[in-house]
């Protein structure tokens, strides 16, 4: 019957050792890149008050191209923001929507408007009229599901 001597067993366990410094330069990476795209989403996104609908949909993620454009309503006033920067003219937002679209003719470039509530809905269809001019055939439009009981 084989039996281990204390010194053998002594040197087994001073063999084994486990180096955590990848594991841990991996973790620094992940919260850096989660750190990078969230940074990425909030400026998608500006703090609106969406259109209520009964036919809202939750948003399901696509395999085309999106660009998000914000109809925002501040100081009695609107403005039209793609990732934090204001378009004043129509053209310049038509011009950075062809942009957008000429890169991958082959991935469709879609075109999510978020309207703020309050807003005009004269500023939407400027929105609206400068996908069309730049040949952008895929819009949707967010809105809120509607809650029970009226708007």
């Amino acid at each position: 019957m084989p039996t281990d001597s204390p010194n053998r067993s002594k040197s087994l366990a001073r063999e084994v050792e486990c180096d955590l410094t990848p594991m841990i330069d991996l973790v620094f990476l992940l919260i850096v890149f989660f750190l990078c795209v969230s940074d990425l989403i909030k400026q998608e996104y500006v703090q609106l008050t969406l259109p209520q609908s009964l036919a809202a949909a939750e948003d399901v993620p696509a395999h085309t191209r999106r660009v998000v454009v914000n109809v925002a309503w501040r100081d009695d006033a609107t403005e039209v923001l793609v990732r934090q920067k204001i378009y004043r003219r129509t053209e310049d937002l038509i011009e950075l929507l062809r942009a957008q679209a000429a890169p991958d003719p082959e991935r469709p470039l879609e075109v999510r408007i978020r309207a703020d509530r309050r807003a005009p809905y004269a500023r939407v269809q400027q929105v609206l009229a400068a996908c069309a001019r730049a040949g952008i055939a895929r819009i949707s439009i967010a809105a809120e599901p509607q809650k029970e009981g009226g708007i």
